[in-house]
C-alpha cells in the first residue's frame, strides 16, 4: 500500500510502500503522487489543547459519556465546536486516558479522505520503530518545541513551549535541530534527517496501534442491544458467500490446474456414488476422501468452519473479513475487549498457527484485529 505522510508545520513528506502484515517500510522517492492510496497528515500541536485523565474503571463501557462530561467541566468552550480523539492505557485499577482537542476549522480544509494524526503519536511511533517505548522527546520546529514525556508507548506530559535553554540528558531531540548545540542523543529514522521524523511517524502509522485520525467519526452504540444477533447474521453471510467461492476455486482448480494424475482421483471421487449432489456437497465429499488418503489438508471449507467454531467458541463479536489462500488464513475482526480476543485466539490455536497479530483500541473501547495464521 502506496501511503505520503504530510508534516504540515515543518513542510515535509514522505512516500512510502507499507505492508502492515509484515511490517515492512519501502520509502521511495520516485512514486507519482497518483500511485498514492492514503495521504496521512499532522496537526501542528501548537493548534491543540491536551488534557490526560485517569478514571478508576476497568471496563470502557461509559468512557465516551464520562469523557464528554469531563470535557464539558475542564474547556471554556462549547463541545460543539471542537473534536477530540483519544486513546487508552488500562493498568490494574485504573484507565488512562489522553485527549487531543482541536477546533472544527482546523481540520475542515484536510482531503476527506485522509487521515489527520498529531506530531505526538507520529514522534512515539519513531522512537517505537527505534525501540524505544519510554522517555522525552524535544521535538524543534519553526515556530515551537513540542516537549513530549512519554512511557509505554502512553504520552505522560504534553506541552508546547517557544523556547528551551537546557534539556534533561537523557532526553532525545528531533526535528529542525540546526543552530542548535545540545549534545543530547537524535530521534532518527531511515532518512537519516531528522526533520523528517513526523514525516516518517505518519508513514508507519498503519504498522503501530498508537495514534488518532480526526477525520474518523466516532463509533455509535445503536444496534448494541442486537450486536449478537447481527453478528452472527452477518459471519453466516460471509460463510455462505466464500463457501460458494471457494467451491467454485475448488472445482476449475481440480478440474483445469491440477496434474493428470490429480484430475484422475477428482474423476474417481466424483464418479463414485453415481448420485449427483449439489456443489457444496461435491466439493466436501470429494476433499473429504482426498484427506482420508493422505492428502495435504488444502481444503478451503474446512478451514472456514474451523473459523466459525473458533468465533462461536470464543465469543468474539464479529469477524469483518476473511482470506483464505492455500493453507494460509488471514482474518479481520472485532472483539468487545482484550479478554475475549485473547480467548478468541487461545481457541484457534487448536487448529492455526499465529504468525502476525494486530490490534488497535477504537474509541468505543472495541478491539479491532486482524491475524494472519497457518493451518496446521
Amino acid at each position: 500500500m502506496i501511503i505520503k505522510g504530510v508534516d504540515t508545520e515543518l513542510n515535509r513528506s514522505l512516500v512510502g510502500d507499507i505492508n502492515p502484515i509484515k511490517k515492512d517500510i519501502k520509502i521511495d522517492k520516485n512514486i507519482t503522487n497518483k500511485k498514492v492510496a492514503l495521504e496521512i497528515y499532522s496537526i501542528p500541536s501548537s493548534k491543540l489543547t491536551f488534557r490526560k485523565y485517569s478514571f478508576p474503571i476497568k471496563k470502557t463501557d461509559y468512557l465516551e459519556k464520562t469523557l464528554k462530561t469531563q470535557l464539558e467541566l475542564d474547556l471554556p468552550i462549547n463541545l460543539k465546536e471542537i473534536e477530540y480523539r483519544y486513546i487508552t492505557k488500562q493498568s490494574e485499577n485504573k484507565l488512562d486516558i489522553f485527549c487531543v482537542i482541536t477546533k472544527k476549522d482546523e481540520i475542515k480544509n484536510f482531503p476527506e479522505n485522509s487521515v489527520v494524526d498529531t506530531e505526538i503519536f507520529s514522534l512515539i511511533r519513531v522512537a517505537k520503530f527505534n525501540g524505544i517505548t519510554e522517555g522525552i522527546i524535544y521535538h524543534f520546529t519553526n515556530s515551537y518545541i513540542l516537549k513530549l514525556r512519554f512511557n509505554d508507548s502512553f504520552p505522560e506530559e504534553v506541552r508546547v513551549i517557544d523556547s528551551v535553554s537546557s534539556i534533561e540528558e537523557d532526553a532525545y531531540i528531533s526535528g529542525n535541530i540546526k543552530g542548535y548545540s545540545f549534545n543530547n542523543k537524535v530521534l532518527n529514522n531511515p532518512t537519516g534527517e531528522p526533520f523528517n521524523n513526523v514525516a516518517f511517524g505518519l508513514l508507519i502509522k498503519p504498522l503501530y496501534d498508537i495514534g488518532v485520525d480526526f477525520l474518523k467519526k466516532n463509533d455509535t452504540d445503536f444496534i448494541k442491544s442486537n450486536i449478537k444477533a447481527l453478528t452472527y447474521l452477518t459471519l453466516s453471510l460471509i460463510i455462505l458467500n466464500l463457501v460458494f467461492f471457494i467451491n467454485l476455486q475448488i472445482k476449475n482448480y481440480e478440474l483445469k490446474k491440477i496434474k493428470n494424475k490429480q484430475k484422475e482421483i477428482f474423476y474417481k471421487y466424483w464418479k463414485k456414488s453415481g448420485r449427483i449432489y449439489s456443489p457444496l456437497l461435491q466439493a466436501k465429499g470429494i476433499l473429504k476422501n482426498l484427506k482420508t488418503k493422505g492428502r495435504s489438508k488444502l481444503d478451503g471449507i474446512y478451514i472456514l468452519e474451523q473459523i466459525g467454531k473458533s468465533v462461536k467458541s470464543s465469543g468474539v463479536e464479529s469477524i469483518k473479513k476473511v482470506h483464505i489462500s492455500s493453507n494460509r488464513v488471514l482474518m479481520e475482526g472485532i472483539a468487545t475487549n482484550e479478554i475475549q480476543f485473547k480467548e478468541f485466539k487461545r481457541v484457534l490455536a487448536r487448529n492455526f498457527s499465529i504468525e502476525n497479530e494486530e490490534t488497535y483500541l477504537q474509541q468505543s473501547g472495541k478491539l479491532k484485529f486482524k491475524i494472519e495464521a497457518k493451518y496446521e
